[in-house]
């Protein structure tokens, strides 16, 4: 019998924190048929490469590319992605980080259910609003579930394209950078895996895309001066030149902490939430400000995942 879900996860020195991650979604998701592709992207001989042999997923071994320019680390994610697609069978796909928690019980069968009743082809996390140099409004390659029904499999191609770095002429980033605020001239042209995906389908409202909801805090940390100017700015300014997401619903001020959870946010870590209700974390290991060794990142992720009474020792 041919899963439901395909899982596909691209490694890179991630084998202590997928193991986590297989454990708890099996945890999570008992009654569920799926199957889970791997691809190791780590290097040779390091510690974290996750084993060739375990029946929990299908191994596949690391995409090499000819692509030595800027973005190298995106464009071979990308291509790992790629290669990781031509062995799904599946009707859905959930690309998935392997530092990205999903903590709701059976999340696979209530996802699944919402696509096929609400016919949503795509569906997940979009780029968390504090990477406001990414495209918005529309679900990314961390978390991303996919209805191969719908979505042609050939189309998909995960690899980058060039940044859309001069998107302003020369007069408006002269008078962005006078008012030291040059970066809003860099909202949304940054094109990290995926992109390719969002402008075929973003626009296309035969293909129904929801995301989840992050959560974040606008102007989260700044000086009460510096607030009040950002605020002014994003209030006149279009959304195309805001640092902050204007579409209503987008995100939600509250955190997993302010619910009785695990504070992630605090913590660096990107909160997601679906119909009001916490739905998972992302890490972003290699991202973060706030690095923590591997051994420091697995005691938290246990300690978060207990406060949502999960087993993560299992």
């Amino acid at each position: 019998m041919l899963e439901t879900l395909t899982i596909g996860t691209v490694a890179f020195d991630s084998a202590r924190h997928l193991s986590l991650n297989l454990r708890l979604t099996k945890f999570l998701n008992p009654k569920s048929e799926y199957s889970w592709i791997i691809l190791d992207n780590s290097p040779e001989g390091s510690s974290l490469c996750i084993k060739k042999e375990n029946p929990d997923y299908f191994y596949l071994p690391r995409v090499e590319t000819d692509f030595k320019g800027k973005g190298f680390e995106s464009y071979q994610h990308g291509s790992g992605l790629n290669e990781i697609m031509q062995y799904v069978k599946s009707r859905y796909v959930l690309i998935l980080d392997p530092d990205f928690y999903i903590t709701r019980p059976n999340w696979i069968n209530e996802v699944l259910n919402f696509l096929d009743e609400e016919k949503i082809s795509i569906f997940g996390a979009p780029w968390h609003p504090n990477w406001f140099y990414k495209y918005r409004y529309f679900p990314c390659a961390h978390c991303l579930f996919l209805d191969l029904k719908n979505v042609e499999k050939e189309s998909i191609d995960f690899c980058p394209e060039p940044d859309n770095s001069n998107k302003w002429n020369s007069k408006m980033r002269f008078f962005f950078k006078v008012l030291r605020q040059e970066k809003r001239c860099f909202i949304g042209t940054s094109f990290d895996t995926g992109v390719k995906l969002y402008r075929k389908y973003a626009t296309k409202k035969v293909h129904l895309n929801i995301c989840l909801v992050p959560s974040f805090r606008p102007y989260y940390g700044m000086s009460l001066i510096k607030k009040n100017m950002m605020k002014a700015l994003d209030a006149v300014l279009p959304d195309e030149l805001s640092l902050i997401p204007k579409v209503a619903g987008y995100f939600w001020t509250k955190t997993f902490a302010d619910l009785g959870y695990f504070d992630a946010y605090s913590n660096g870590w990107e909160e997601f939430y679906w119909e009001g209700k916490p739905f998972g974390f992302h890490l972003r290991r290699f991202q973060t400000s706030k690095r923590k060794t591997v051994d420091e990142e697995i005691d938290l992720l246990k300690k978060s995942l207990r406060s949502f009474g999960l087993n993560s020792d299992g």
